[in-house]
């Protein structure tokens, strides 16, 4: 089994081996790419089947299609191809050939005296010493732009540390400001408790002005009793003055009736007295 294996390895490379066999292959790929598409779709294996069948199968289909052009192509490739590279080639060669001696001619033509050598060399170093002098000019501002470029550097050491400063002194501020905002709140809720207290103090004062204005009316109300008081006690003690000059008269004059002989007698003197009480 394994060296029936081995012989149709050897068989099938020694037929590949032969250039037209592959490029038949690829010929008839080629011209027939329908089948190649139609075997690379997801139809059935029925349909690609009958794709293939009615392809084949129409007028000289099958012999200019599957044979006669791919054959042509093939052969062409084996043994046209080659010829026509050699000869694009043997060309390229020529071609190449033909610059080079160009290219020497003109060197040859070209060759400088011995004045034109010195005027080039001179012409040469006057270049060169200008452009060594432009190297200098130049070199002179890159010095000068190196130290302008250190100062700039120390300039913006200093910016930094700057900054930084002004960063710290900000935070400082914001600080400072966080709690003088604090403060004020702290001021304001005070404020309003001060306020609420004074509106408070207001109303209270308000209900004392009411008071006070219905205690004066009363004290008005109270000295005008007073001074009926007053007007009802001194008619009082008119009546009781006179009363008392009455009393102090028939007292006298009891007296008197007494130190009268034969006067009169004690019950006749206490009648009227009987009387005013």
């Amino acid at each position: 089994m394994n060296d029936l294996i081995e012989s149709f390895k050897s068989y099938a490379s020694e037929k590949l081996s032969n250039p037209l066999i592959p490029a038949f292959l690829v010929s008839w790929l080629i011209f027939n790419y329908p089948i190649t598409l139609n075997l690379l779709t997801d139809t059935s294996a029925a349909d690609k089947i009958e794709f293939i069948k009615n392809y084949l199968h129409t007028d000289d289909g099958f012999f200019y299609q599957s044979l006669t052009y791919p054959l042509l192509a093939a052969l062409f490739y084996v043994f046209a191809y080659p010829g026509i590279t050699g000869e694009i080639i043997v060309y390229l060669n020529w071609i190449k050939k033909l610059s080079t001696n160009r290219r020497l001619k003109h060197e040859r033509n070209t060759l400088l005296t011995p004045d034109q050598v010195s005027k080039l060399k001179a012409q040469y170093r006057a270049e060169t010493r200008s452009l060594e002098e432009e190297i200098e000019r130049l070199q002179s501002k890159l010095n000068a732009a190196k130290s302008e470029q250190a100062d700039l550097n120390l300039h913006l050491t200093d910016l930094g540390k700057k900054i930084s400063t002004l960063e710290s002194n900000n935070d400082s501020l914001e600080k400072d400001i966080n709690s003088k905002n604090n403060d004020i709140r702290e001021l304001i809720e005070t404020n309003k408790t001060l306020n609420l207290t004074l509106n408070a103090m207001h109303e209270t004062c308000e209900q004392a002005e009411a008071q006070i204005k219905t205690l004066k009316t009363q004290v008005i109300e109270k000295e005008l009793e007073i001074d009926k008081l007053k007007k009802s006690l001194k008619e009082k003690n008119r009546e009781t003055a006179s009363k008392t000059n009455q009393l102090s008269k028939r007292f006298k004059s009891a007296q008197l009736s007494r130190e009268i002989p034969g006067g009169i007698s004690s019950s006749r003197l206490h009648l009227p007295q009987n009387k005013e009480d």
